[in-house]
């Protein structure tokens, strides 16, 4: 197997990877996509909270109040 590297200067470079190594790999892109999900889920909620408590139309959002 092998899988792309794209380094800082945007380049792209193949590697050679064991099996292994590529499903390890696949897994943990696989819990960090879920972990993205929970994450805009609970941004979601949050943001539907402030919603539903706000007395005006319009809420504030501050992105990094939610990073």
């Amino acid at each position: 197997m092998y899988k792309f590297i794209i380094n800082e200067k945007e380049e792209k470079t193949a590697v050679v990877i064991s099996i292994a190594d590529f499903q390890k790999l696949q897994k943990e892109l696989k819990a960090n996509r879920e972990r993205i999900e929970i994450l805009e889920d609970k941004l979601d909620i949050k943001l539907a909270k402030k919603a539903l408590e706000s007395k005006s139309g319009k809420i504030p959002f501050n992105l990094k109040n939610y990073v």
